[in-house]
């Protein structure tokens, strides 16, 4: 009976000790649960700084730093598209355009790029000019449907399509109905305009549009100098 008594005591406690050993497994927290496991960091996109800082320089009128900044960052982008999942492609895309269109079609960062980059950018040719300039106008107009209806990105584009053969007519009328409706956006689309304006013969338009892109501009070289000439 002794020995029955003991062996029933011994079950007793080994059952409740798996039991309270069970109890203590489920109210333990996992380590995952914790922190104790493996959690991938956080990542982070460092060409966003890099392209809040090309912006900066494009409104500083410093083209090329501008581009070749969005270059080395993104050497990608003559065949990128801008898409709403990736708005700071769509920004890179934007400035590489801009700054391609106001300096001509030509940029001038040899000594900033890797030389595999250079492509056609850096070429001053007629050809390659007008390649480049046809790119601007191709990256302006899908940033621009991307964006919607802004007007600043219709005033680049128009600036762009400027300097495109062939581009001239459509530029006049983009252009032309920005002003209308007081919504061109820079100095520079008003620059483009008047050009255009003095080649369609309209010098009371161009002398409008150049008051007007005086009134904007912080330096005044901006309206005088010819589109496409090249700006540093």
């Amino acid at each position: 009976m002794a020995s029955n008594h003991l062996v029933h005591s011994i079950v007793r406690a080994l059952a409740l000790t798996l039991g309270l050993g069970a109890t203590l497994t489920l109210a333990t927290p996992s380590a995952e649960a914790c922190g104790g496991g493996f959690w991938p960091e956080e990542q982070i996109d460092h060409r966003i700084q890099g392209i809040a800082q090309a912006e900066k320089e494009v409104e500083r009128g410093h083209l090329t730093q501008a581009a070749a900044s969005v270059l080395r960052m993104m050497p990608y982008i003559q065949s990128a598209k801008p898409s709403k999942r990736d708005p700071i492609l769509a920004r890179g895309l934007r400035i590489m355009a801009v700054a391609t269109a106001r300096s001509g079609g030509t940029l001038a960062f040899a000594k900033e790029v890797p030389s595999e980059l250079h492509g056609s950018w850096t070429s001053t040719s007629s050809e390659a000019r007008q390649k480049n300039l046809a790119w601007s106008v191709s990256a302006l107009r899908a940033v621009s449907q991307e964006k919607g209806d802004d007007p600043s990105v219709k005033t680049e584009l128009g600036e762009a399509l400027a300097q495109v053969d062939g581009g001239q007519a459509e530029a006049l009328l983009l252009l032309g109905g920005l002003s209308d409706k007081d919504l061109l956006a820079s100095p520079e689309g008003y620059a483009a305009l008047a050009e255009l304006r003095g080649k369609a013969g309209d010098q009371s338009g161009r002398t409008a549009a150049l008051e007007r892109c005086k009134a904007m501009a912080q330096d005044a070289a901006i309206c005088g100098r010819e589109p496409g000439a090249s700006a540093s």
